[in-house]
């Protein structure tokens, strides 16, 4: 059981060591199971949440091949919240499909995809929807960044919190003859905050070009539960990291250097 997703590098690492892991996807509300990756030869696709069960109609509310809102029908969907009909109907519609509020796709016409959460998408004042989870599941692929947060909600351009996976830069800046000290001032080192803009820049490139992080702080400290930015679901309380790191994300939009391409 969890509540975050399997990166898929690592369920591919833990299947060529022999120990498989299969992702699934339900809700409270639909009892709680609606796909998952089989066992079976040709029945797991690592970064999906696997097909859909026998009986459950899953459809993606956009055009075809495009993400959008993961709708589901069938027996294992709740009849509807107890003793709270208004609530019941605006996430069952009238002809039974229940709204999740996941964002997701069809991959190879049968494996269902989940990308962000609809109310996590944000516009751009560009006018452009960004699906923050893609992004930071894409950033967190390099060994080098530990956590992180995208910003740019009504913003020119995208931005990110960084946090450092201390382990891999320390030993970054010893083969490269940078004085190691504490993580404090390791953030703040001309040298290191360069290498990350770097190592962002090379990810900007599996980016749609109005998603690419064109500016970065980098951050000492590990978010947790305890420490407010992460709920017990072990999701991001955005508006919380908001509000925290409220002075440096606008310090990232007032700054006047070029922007990382």
């Amino acid at each position: 059981m969890g509540a975050a997703a399997l990166q898929p590098q690592l369920g591919k690492l833990f299947s060529a060591a022999g120990i498989h892991i299969r992702e699934g996807y339900g809700l409270t509300e639909t009892s709680p199971a609606i796909a998952f990756n089989r066992f079976e030869p040709g029945g797991v696709h690592f970064g999906t949440v696997g097909i859909p069960l026998p009986g459950v109609e899953v459809r993606i509310d956009a055009e075809p091949g495009e993400e959008g809102e993961i709708l589901v029908r069938g027996p294992n969907v709740m009849l509807g919240y107890f003793g709270q009909p208004e609530l019941t109907r605006k996430v069952i519609d009238a002809e039974g499909w229940l709204h999740t509020g996941d964002v997701g796709k069809m991959v190879h016409k049968r494996f269902l995809q989940i990308t962000d959460r609809k109310k996590d998408l944000f516009k751009t004042s560009s006018g452009k929807y960004i699906a923050p989870q893609q992004v930071e599941n894409l950033l967190k692929t390099s060994r080098f960044i530990s956590q992180c947060m995208i910003v740019g909600y009504k913003r020119p351009y995208v931005v990110a919190l960084l946090i450092p996976n201390v382990v891999q830069l320390r030993r970054w800046c010893e083969q490269h003859g940078v004085h190691w000290t504490s993580p404090p001032y390791m953030v703040i080192n001309p040298k290191v905050e360069t290498f990350y803009q770097e190592r962002i820049r090379e990810l900007n490139t599996q980016l749609d070009k109005a998603a690419r992080i064109r500016r970065i702080h980098l951050l000492h400290e590990e978010w947790s539960v305890s420490s407010g930015e992460y709920a017990q679901t072990l999701k991001l309380r955005r508006a919380f990291i908001l509000e925290k790191f409220r002075s440096a994300i606008e310090a990232l939009y007032a700054k006047k250097d070029a922007l990382l391409d």
